[in-house]
């Protein structure tokens, strides 16, 4: 008798999990497509936002980037810092032709140069 009310029990446990993890999936679904749909219509508003942002003059497309700044809270515009750095911070000499850097070179004394060797890497092979 008691290994059939285990049985018993076990059976009945397996049922309710069964149930909680169908329906858990089934909004979990729906959620997901919720969420696709909502995501998709964004991407439509910011494509729409971003042309009528390129159409803006420099100075709107500052006013408007300040604006957005602004309404930020603390910790958005500290993750917004940390992704824009890559952006904001680029490397020049990095980007220039190899023709150009050559002639800049020629200008620069040894001393100089071996210096700008050891900034990083990426000049390291440039210079």
């Amino acid at each position: 008798m008691g290994c059939a009310l285990s049985y018993s029990y076990q059976l009945r446990a397996f049922i309710v999990l069964e149930k909680y993890f169908s329906i858990t999936l089934s909004v979990k679904y729906q959620m997901y497509f919720i969420f696709s749909e909502e995501k998709a219509k964004f991407h439509k508003w910011l494509d729409k936002v971003s042309g009528a942002f390129k159409g803006l003059s420099p100075e709107l497309q500052l006013t408007t980037f300040h604006t957005l700044l602004q309404q930020c809270t603390p910790n958005q515009r500290y993750n917004i810092s940390k992704h824009i750095s890559g952006i904001l911070y680029q490397d020049i000499l990095i980007s220039l032709p190899t023709e150009l850097l050559e002639q800049i070179c020629h200008y620069i004394d040894t001393k100089s140069l071996v210096t700008a060797c050891c900034v990083s890497k990426e000049w390291n092979g440039c210079v």
